[in-house]
């Protein structure tokens, strides 16, 4: 009878858990076609802890269920099982892309997916299907190509339009011609490539330009805001040290990134590029003529020191990811003369002094290149270095901001007293320039930074120039006798 009772209430469990896992197993099914990817994920993982409690019941539940844990435990990461109607189509445009291109290395410039890349290494997921909802999806990805690999572009292009993509060609003019001639001097810049409610793939093209990297502005149109809205290339040049590259996965598919994508990333806010403006250059050849700029033909071993210096000053400030940027007269030669004043003594350059740490001294303290001979005024308060680069003096003034404007200190002795003063420029950004064919920092607004220093004829020649000459020259006060070790400081070899 106690057996009997027993057989009983293990029969009532058995039917219990029986009837328990078919309401489960019709609730997956009806939720399949009717949830999200993230609800199924979790009716999936109930699903599992069921069957753990039900093995040694019913088989049968084991093997109806098993489907739903195939896809959770083949990978190394999760990934629903989708038919292939469900593939989002940017997963199958690309795929199908690199396959028909496979002999073009294509470099990911596109800054919100290389941040993905470089902060979750589970980036591969991004262009898997069924993923698209954990990123926001990628309606546009810019793609560079080195200009050595334009005539593989070409043929892969080609291949692309017979498959039944849309490729839209965009020109530029090419600036790097000294006489611009309208045949030769057209050159297509990029190439737009889509498919209806597709991905819209940008692939730009990084022409040489003698020592930098250089992507052409296009005009992009109307029809394709949302390239201009998402992508960092099309309304405006860019310019780029140039860079290494390395293989990558993405979406199971090789792909070519910057070798250093925090450097590349750093690089990108300075990166719009300025031609330096022919119309003054050549008006103001013809006119001054004896104040021509200085080149690497004339005075060689002068403009030798100059360039020398100034890229081992880039060059140790890029490594400490410090913004350095043409100033003063420097600046002045680049616009008004797209070189180097052939009278200067020293170049002049700044850095926000928000960047400033004392790793930029010790940078420059004992460089052979570049030395550090002395440190003027007080990290807070109109700091400035000055380097030596064999005979040439390169000043590094910090450049410091208040609510309005910018302002930079300078000092010097005047009456027995050791004076600073201040000068005022308008607020900006940084841009790029070239200058004897390298890639370097100035201010966006660069008109309005030389009117405020030289008045608005700043592209006219002055007999002199002095230290309070600057239109928005101030008087900063005195140091005193007890600051004068901590704030003029020499330094020997």
């Amino acid at each position: 009878m106690v057996c009997s009772r027993k057989t009983r209430k293990l029969q009532t469990l058995a039917v219990l858990i029986l009837a328990i896992g078919g309401i489960m197993f019709y609730v997956l099914n009806m939720s399949l076609s009717t949830t999200s990817h993230g609800n199924i994920i979790r009716i999936r993982e109930q699903i599992i802890i069921g069957r753990k409690s039900l093995r040694n019941v019913q088989e049968n539940i084991k093997k109806e269920t098993i489907f739903t844990t195939a896809a959770l435990t083949t990978t190394k990461y999760p990934i629903p099982t989708l038919s292939p109607t469900q593939y989002p189509p940017i997963h199958d445009d690309f795929s199908s892309i690199l396959h028909q291109c496979s002999d073009v290395k294509f470099i990911v410039l596109q800054p919100k997916l290389l941040k993905m890349m470089m902060e979750d290494r589970k980036y591969n997921r991004v262009l898997l299907p069924g993923e698209e909802q954990k990123f926001d999806p990628l309606s546009v990805l810019a793609l560079g190509v080195f200009e050595d690999d334009n005539d593989k572009l070409e043929t892969c292009m080609k291949k692309l339009r017979k498959k039944g993509f849309s490729i839209k060609i965009r020109l530029s003019q090419d600036f790097r011609q000294k006489v611009y001639n309208p045949i030769n001097s057209i050159i297509p810049a990029q190439y737009i490539v889509s498919k209806t409610d597709g991905i819209i793939l940008q692939v730009v093209i990084l022409f040489n330009r003698k020592n930098f990297l250089w992507v052409p502005r296009v005009e992009l149109g109307s029809e394709l805001r949302e390239v201009t809205r998402k992508s960092p290339f099309g309304k405006h040049a860019r310019a780029f040290d140039r860079f290494n590259i390395t293989k990558n996965v993405l979406g199971r598919k090789t792909v070519y990134t910057p070798k250093d994508i925090y450097f590349y990333l750093w690089s990108i806010p300075d990166s719009v590029y300025f031609e330096c403006n022919k119309t003054i250059t050549d008006m103001f050849s013809q006119k001054y003529d004896k104040y021509n700029n200085l080149t690497l033909g004339e005075n060689t071993d002068k403009m030798t020191d100059i360039l020398t210096g100034l890229l081992e000053v880039k060059s140790k400030m890029c490594g400490l990811r410090k913004r350095l940027f043409l100033a003063a007269g420097t600046l002045l030669g680049w616009a008004r003369q797209c070189g180097v004043i052939s009278f200067t003594q020293d170049v002049d350059t700044g850095m926000f002094a928000k960047e400033y740490s004392v790793e930029v001294t010790k940078a420059f303290l004992g460089n052979p290149v570049a030395g550090l001979r002395m440190r003027l005024g007080r990290a807070w308060d109109s700091m400035e270095l000055r380097l030596l680069a064999g005979p040439i003096a390169i000043d590094i003034f910090l450049l410091y901001e208040t609510a309005e404007q910018f302002w930079l200190g300078g000092h010097f002795f005047w009456q027995g007293n050791y004076t600073r003063y201040k000068v005022f420029y308008p607020k900006f950004r940084l841009c790029s320039c070239s200058l004897a064919g390298y890639r370097f920092n100035i201010p966006c607004d660069y008109n309005k930074v030389l009117t405020a220093e030289y008045g608005t004829d700043w592209y006219r020649p002055k007999e002199s120039w002095g230290i309070n000459d600057p239109l928005t020259f101030q008087w900063n006060g005195i140091w005193t006798e007890d600051d004068l070790p901590k704030v003029h400081q020499i330094f020997e070899d």
